[in-house]
């Protein structure tokens, strides 16, 4: 979610800077990448900091997910099969290229200072019932909106032509009516590139020497940060909310 987060903020950041001050997105249903409080607090910070005044997220219904970016995709895993990737850089390349007939695509190559720690942007969200006292349900959310003008407040719908419910997105101990606690200073994940695994980094350094990728990338793979304590299965996942 840090990194789906920080993309999408960079994105409206865009759009705001158009002139857009209300936007519609649509997302599946993954509980680690975007149904999530992480994400709910990026639309909230989102609607303090930039131009944009409203903005709602649609989850699309289970099963029905096939969207413009399946295509999107799947341009660019047909073009992939045609090139041979050797540091992740060529890939900037291969995208602004994939689609050849229409209008090349748009692609914003991403910095280390631009991943932002959403979980800390969130820390303070404790959305639990809404305003009937009944209790959130997140798996079954297909609508979340907020708005600059109620910091404090997002409205969910568990239907996408249902009446939306307001719900509290902070406890009224922790913040006066009012006052959101969201920061307006985002914090990024990392200063650093992130290590790989020694025996990573020895494997595809064994690649570079054998020549099963070409001279001119080895100086990539020599140069490549690894750590012991580092390993390849390690993940750093988002847990789903409880419903």
């Amino acid at each position: 979610s840090n990194e789906i987060g920080s993309c999408l903020l960079i994105r409206l950041r865009a759009v705001a800077a158009e002139g857009t001050t209300s936007a519609v997105l649509y997302a599946a249903n993954c509980g680690g990448q975007n149904k999530n409080q992480y994400i709910l607090a990026l639309l909230v910070h989102a609607v303090q900091v930039t131009g944009i005044k409203k903005l709602a997220l649609c989850f699309l219904e289970r099963g029905h997910t096939q969207n413009e970016n399946d295509s999107v995709h799947a341009t660019i895993e047909m073009a992939k099969r045609k090139t041979e990737i050797y540091v992740p850089e060529q890939y900037y390349s291969l995208v602004r290229g994939a689609r050849r007939s229409k209008n090349p695509y748009k692609v914003h190559e991403m910095d280390q200072s631009e991943f932002f720690d959403l979980h800390q942007l969130a820390s303070n969200i404790t959305m639990s019932t809404d305003q009937d006292g009944e209790r959130v349900k997140w798996r079954q959310i297909r609508q979340i909106a907020v708005d600059r003008d109620s910091p404090t407040i997002a409205w969910i719908g568990y239907g996408h032509n249902e009446k939306m419910k307001e719900v509290e997105l902070f406890r009224k101990r922790r913040a006066a009516k009012g006052q959101s606690k969201i920061p307006t200073e985002l914090s990024t994940i990392c200063r650093k590139p992130l290590p790989i695994s020694s025996a990573k980094f020895k494997d595809l350094n064994a690649l570079c020497a054998a020549h099963a990728i070409p001279t001119a990338y080895h100086r990539f793979y020599k140069e490549l940060p690894y750590s012991k304590s580092t390993r390849d299965d390690e993940s750093q996942c988002d847990s789903e909310l409880e419903e």
